[in-house]
Order: C-alpha cells, then sequence, then structure tokens
C-alpha cells in the first residue's frame, strides 16, 4: 500500500494526533483516579498541539473546529471511562452512609458520602450528589469500584456511560472528518 504524500499525509497524521489524547484520557481513566486522569488528558492534549503545530501546520476554521472536538471527546472520556469501569467490574450493594461532608465550588455545593456495605466493609471512594439526599445511617443502593479507581455511584446513573462514549467517538469522527478542509494547502485556501 502506497504511503500518503502530502495533504493526505498531513490529514493523516493530525487525524492520528487528534487520537492520542482521547485514547490516553481513556485509558489513563481505566486505571487511575479521575485527578490522575486529567493530568493525563492535559498533558496528551498539550504534547498533540504542539505536534499539530508544528508537524501539520493546520489552518482555518476546520483545524479550530477539529481541535475543539477533540477537547470535547476527551473530556468526555473523562466521565464515561470511570462508569464504564463500574459496569464492568463494579459490585453492587445496598451500602450505608458512614460519613458526610460538603465542598463548595463556584457552582454551588457538591454533598460526599463515604459508605460501608452491610458486612462493614468501606467502600472506596466517595458517593457525590449535587443535594443534600443522605444522613449518617441512611441506605443507599449503589455500584462500587472494589479497586477503588472509579468512585461509587447511584444503580441507575452508571448506564449514563455507554451513551457518553459513544457521544465521544462521534465528536472525535467529526474531528478526524475535520482534517481534511484543515490541512488544505495555502495555494487552495486562496
Amino acid at each position: 500500500m502506497p504511503r500518503p504524500t502530502g495533504r493526505a499525509a498531513r490529514a493523516v497524521t493530525m487525524a492520528a494526533l487528534l487520537c492520542v489524547p482521547v485514547a490516553g484520557t481513556a485509558v489513563a481513566a481505566w486505571f487511575l483516579p479521575t485527578v490522575a486522569d486529567a493530568a493525563v488528558l492535559l498533558a496528551t492534549l498539550a504534547a498533540s498541539a504542539v505536534a499539530l503545530i508544528k508537524v501539520v501546520n493546520p489552518a482555518g476554521k476546520g483545524a479550530t473546529l477539529a481541535a475543539a472536538c477533540a477537547l470535547g471527546a476527551a473530556t468526555t472520556m473523562v466521565f464515561a471511562v470511570p462508569l464504564l469501569i463500574l459496569r464492568a467490574r463494579g459490585e453492587h450493594a445496598v451500602a450505608t452512609v458512614i460519613a458526610e461532608g460538603v465542598a463548595d465550588s463556584r457552582t454551588g455545593p457538591t454533598y460526599k458520602y463515604r459508605l460501608a456495605t452491610a458486612d462493614g466493609r468501606k467502600i472506596p471512594g466517595e458517593l457525590s450528589e449535587p443535594i443534600d439526599e443522605f444522613s449518617a445511617g441512611d441506605r443507599v443502593r449503589v455500584v462500587f469500584d472494589p479497586r477503588g479507581v472509579a468512585n461509587p455511584h447511584d444503580d441507575d446513573f452508571v448506564g449514563v456511560g455507554l451513551p457518553l462514549t459513544a457521544g465521544a467517538l462521534a465528536l472525535l469522527l467529526t474531528g478526524v472528518a475535520l482534517t481534511v478542509p484543515a490541512t488544505a494547502s495555502a495555494r487552495s485556501r486562496g
């Protein structure tokens, strides 16, 4: 198979570089907690951006839209992968709230709950809710990751992981499709 040259090679290179932050973030999210995954997202995004500018030198609105699609896809994977983890290896339990706290942010408070199983084992991570739903001693149905990578979530929320992943893939494919106009030569843009 002949190797692509010129514009085709730049488009293939750009498409591959757009995939790096998405794939890197998804893989990191499978093994690392969210904070570390966000760091991987930023590092791979920065490395891909530098490589894109140096190697491909894309231009025009297509390049900006392609980059925005890749960023959106990678960010979506930060939220989708923990839900996929819970779907794949999560354990369902009726947990007891053993501690509660509040984390304040610009968007308002987030209520955090530490949980334990019926046999007294502490569940790794914290259940986060936008409203104050529980008190110490309350029981709640959750899915939790026994390895502690993904925080526990309500039973019904875990199903959102697949649609989020589909949305991320659609964004990535849109970004890849936009590499063709983004790599047009200056002569053809003129």
